[in-house]
């Protein structure tokens, strides 16, 4: 019964660190996909903050205006994939979490039964040891 229960409380402990570890990789992929959305918050908010002043205004301006404009929308498409990809990630990472979390508490279950059962049986061979101990007891009382 003591390998049943160091067993468990090897596997709790395994559990245990699986659990952490996809926490840690859930926050993480949390945050890359706070930090992309803020990037593209960025480029969007710049992009539409861009305007022609009115009037007379050079051609090379109106290039290099032109010129921005496009390489902002560029990078806003590619941060959209970015975006649906870390948020792909994300949910992934949620779900591992998730599944080892119940494999935690799973390996908290199997422990706590495994140390019920430990518990009964020493409570058994205790009283057993009793009844012994009272028995021989009585036995070298007599002559």
């Amino acid at each position: 019964m003591n390998a049943k229960r160091t067993s468990r409380k090897r596997m709790l402990r395994v559990r245990k660190v699986q659990h952490d570890i996809a926490v840690g990789a859930y926050i993480r992929s949390r945050a890359e996909l706070a930090k992309v959305e803020d990037s593209q918050e960025r480029v969007r908010s710049l992009r539409a903050s861009m305007e022609i002043s009115v009037g007379p205004t050079c051609g090379a301006a109106l290039a290099r205006h032109a010129e921005m404009a496009s390489r902002l929308d560029h990078v806003s498409v590619h941060l959209d994939q970015l975006c649906r990809k870390a948020s792909e990630a994300h949910l992934v990472q949620d779900n591992q979490r998730i599944v080892a979390e119940q494999a935690h508490e799973g390996a908290k279950r199997l422990l706590g039964k495994a140390d019920a059962e430990w518990e009964a049986q020493d409570r058994k061979r205790q009283s057993t040891f009793s009844r012994r101990r009272a028995a021989f007891a009585l036995r070298e009382d007599r002559p």
